[in-house]
C-alpha cells in the first residue's frame, strides 16, 4: 500500500491525509498491470483525489475526462494549477468578433493574428499540450483529433457509467427543420436511413456553395452565416453513417440519425485512442457498462470498493406513495405533493434537494408546493448560477431540479435531505430506443439504475457527513428487486422501506 502522504507527492495543501480506503484505490491504480482498470468507488469515496494522486505518481501525461462542467469546475477548485482545464470552443470568446471561438473567422479559412497568441481557446490548447495533467470533457476528447492535445500515457474516465451515452452521442446527428429549411425543403416522414442521407447530401452541396459565396462577400458574422456554418458541421458528420447499425427517425420538426450500439472498434477509436494505461471510475460503472462498450471480462480488471460511510448516515428510504407516471390521477398527484410537503416540513431547518426528472414536474412542485417561498429552480441556461445561489443560502432553502443526478456535490450543510420524486425511466417509445432494447432488453433499466444511484449520492460526501434520501415513486418497489444486479452492493445496503416519514437524523 502507498506509504507516502498527499503532501509528499505534490497534492494541494488541503489534502493532508488519505480517506478511509483511498490509499488502496491509489495503490491499485498506480500498480495496475492490466491496460484497463475499472474501479467502482462509492460516492464521496474521494475518487478524484485518488486519480490525480495516481497521475502524479505515474509521472507521464494524463488526460482526465468528465461528463459535466460542474465536475470540471470542482476539479479546478480542488486542484488548481496541478491541472489544466480545456473546454469546447463555445466556452471561449473570440477576440475578433462578438461571438464564441466556435464561430470565429478562423473557421472560414482566414488567418487570424490571435490564433498564434492571444486567442483564449488556442492559448489554452497550447498550455494543455505542455501540461502533465489535462482535464477535458468526453465530447471534446472524442470530437477532436488526438493531435490537438498531444499524446498521453494515462487516460482517466471519470463518471465512467456515462461512457456508453458519450460514445453514442458523439456519432449521433440531430437536424432540425428551422436550421434546414433555409437550405432545402423539409422531407417527408417514413423514409429510410439512405433516403435521408441522400436528402442531406443535396443540402451539403448547397451549403458548401453558399458558404463560399458568403466568404467571398465578407458576410461571415451575420446570424445566417453562423447558423449555416453550424449546420455544415452537422451535415459533415453524416459521412460516418455506415451500415445497418443506424436508425434515422423523422420526429416532425427534427430528424435524428443515431447509432444503435457501440462496438469494440468504436470504443478504441473514439475513447481509448491507443493510450497505454486506462482507468474507468465511477460510483456506478459496472460489468454491464463494459459489456455494452464491447469489452470482454478478460480485457479489463474490475474492482468494487466498499463504502466506509455508516449506513445510518446515508439512508435511502422508500415511502409508498403512488406510481408516478402519465397515468397518475389528480388524487394521486395530490398525495404525492402532500408527501413532498410532509418530508420537508420537519426539515425546514436544513437545506434539501428535490429531484424531479423533468422540468414540467419541477414546475408542478414549485407552483404547488406549500414551501414555495423557500424553493429555487433553474432553467437550461442558468443551472450554475442557481446552484451557486442555493449553496450560498442559509436554510430554509430547497433546490428543485430535474438535472442534479450527477456532476454536482452538496456536502454537509449544503444538503441534508433529498427527495427522488420519480424513478427516471428512459423514454422507450422512439425508434432508437426500440432498436437498442432489441439488442439488449436490459439497456434501459441499466441506465435508470445508474441515474438513481448517482442521484442518491449528491448530498453524502464523507464519513462525517449525513444526508437522508427519500424515494416516493411506487415503481421503485418492483424496479429495485428486479434490477438490483445493476446497483453496487454498498448502495443496496442503505435502502429500506418505511410506511411513515421518519424524523430527521439528529432531530
Amino acid at each position: 500500500m502507498i506509504s507516502l502522504n498527499p503532501q509528499d507527492i505534490g497534492m494541494p495543501e488541503k489534502f493532508r491525509h488519505w480517506r478511509d480506503g483511498q490509499a488502496l484505490i491509489i495503490d491499485e491504480s498506480f500498480h495496475q498491470k492490466d491496460r484497463i482498470l475499472v474501479q467502482v468507488v462509492p460516492t464521496g469515496g474521494g475518487k478524484s483525489a485518488g486519480y490525480v494522486a495516481s497521475a502524479l505518481l505515474f509521472g507521464g501525461r494524463t488526460a482526465i475526462l468528465t461528463s459535466t462542467k460542474g465536475l470540471q469546475d470542482q476539479l479546478e477548485r480542488e486542484f488548481g494549477d496541478l491541472i489544466t482545464i480545456v473546454k469546447g470552443q463555445s466556452a471561449y470568446k473570440c477576440k475578433v468578433n462578438y461571438h464564441t471561438v466556435q464561430n470565429g473567422p478562423c473557421h472560414w479559412g482566414y488567418q487570424c493574428r490571435f490564433k498564434l497568441a492571444g486567442c483564449p481557446y488556442y492559448d489554452q490548447i497550447r498550455k494543455a499540450q505542455r501540461a502533465q495533467i489535462v482535464v477535458t470533457n468526453y465530447s471534446f476528447w472524442m470530437s477532436n483529433n488526438p493531435d490537438v492535445l498531444g499524446d498521453f500515457d494515462y487516460l482517466v474516465g471519470d463518471e465512467a457509467h456515462s461512457v456508453v451515452d458519450h460514445l453514442l452521442d458523439n456519432r449521433a446527428v440531430h437536424l432540425h427543420q428551422r436550421e434546414c429549411e433555409q437550405v432545402a425543403a423539409w422531407p417527408r416522414p417514413g423514409g429510410s436511413v439512405g433516403f435521408y442521407q441522400i436528402w442531406a447530401s443535396v443540402m451539403k452541396s448547397h451549403i458548401t456553395n453558399t458558404l463560399a459565396k458568403m466568404k467571398n462577400s465578407g458576410d461571415i458574422d451575420s446570424p445566417e452565416s453562423i447558423d449555416l456554418l453550424a449546420l455544415s458541421r452537422k451535415i459533415n458528420k453524416l459521412d460516418k453513417v455506415r451500415g445497418a447499425n443506424w436508425v434515422a427517425e423523422h420526429l416532425g420538426k427534427s430528424i435524428h440519425f443515431d447509432p444503435i450500439w457501440p462496438d469494440r472498434d468504436t470504443t478504441e477509436r473514439d475513447l481509448f485512442r491507443g493510450v497505454g494505461k486506462i482507468l474507468l471510475t465511477s460510483a456506478t460503472v459496472n460489468r454491464k457498462t463494459m459489456e455494452i462498450i464491447g469489452m470482454n471480462p478478460g480485457q479489463y480488471k474490475y474492482s468494487e470498493y466498499p463504502s466506509y460511510f455508516a449506513v445510518g448516515r446515508r439512508p435511502i428510504i422508500y415511502i409508498p406513495t403512488v406510481r408516478m407516471d402519465h397515468r397518475v390521477s389528480n388524487a394521486g398527484m395530490n398525495l404525492w405533493l402532500a408527501t413532498v410537503n410532509n418530508i420537508i416540513r420537519p426539515r425546514l431547518h436544513r437545506k434539501g434537494l428535490i429531484h424531479t426528472v423533468s422540468y414540467n414536474r419541477a414546475s408542478i412542485v414549485f407552483n404547488s408546493g406549500e414551501f414555495r417561498e423557500y424553493m429555487i429552480r433553474h432553467d437550461k441556461n442558468n443551472i450554475k448560477d442557481m446552484v451557486d445561489r442555493f449553496k450560498r443560502l442559509d436554510p430554509p432553502a430547497i433546490l428543485v431540479s430535474p438535472s442534479m443526478s450527477t456532476g454536482w456535490d452538496f456536502p454537509f450543510d449544503e444538503c441534508r435531505w433529498q427527495i427522488i420524486g420519480k424513478v427516471p425511466f428512459s423514454d422507450g417509445r422512439s425508434l432508437i430506443a426500440e432498436a437498442r432494447s432489441k439488442v439488449d432488453p436490459d439497456y434501459s433499466p441499466y441506465n435508470t439504475m445508474q441515474t438513481i444511484v448517482q442521484a442518491c449520492g449528491r448530498g453524502m460526501r464523507s464519513k462525517d457527513d449525513y444526508c437522508e434520501t427519500f424515494i416516493i415513486d411506487d415503481h421503485w418497489a418492483w424496479f429495485r428487486d428486479k434490477y438490483r444486479k445493476f446497483a453496487p452492493s454498498w448502495f443496496m445496503l442503505a435502502t429500506k422501506l418505511s410506511r411513515t416519514i421518519p424524523l430527521p437524523i439528529g432531530g
